[in-house]
């Protein structure tokens, strides 16, 4: 794993955690609210969000 992976590694952990931090903030604000339905926040979706195929390079990009 190269640097930028390191980095891309970081950011996609400070991504969810600042995802859970707004979700509870939500829930918390809106506790007392009628009618309001709590949402839940599950790592599993955001990984699935991240992951992508990998592409080698073509004529017109340099991969992906």
């Amino acid at each position: 794993m190269g640097l930028s992976g390191a980095m891309f590694t970081g950011l996609t952990g400070m991504s969810v955690n600042s995802a859970w931090i707004n979700n509870a903030g939500n829930n918390i604000a809106n506790a007392n609210t009628l009618a309001y339905k709590s949402t839940a926040m599950h790592f599993q979706t955001q990984v699935s969000q991240m992951i992508r195929s990998a592409a080698g390079p073509s004529p017109t990009t340099g991969g992906r």
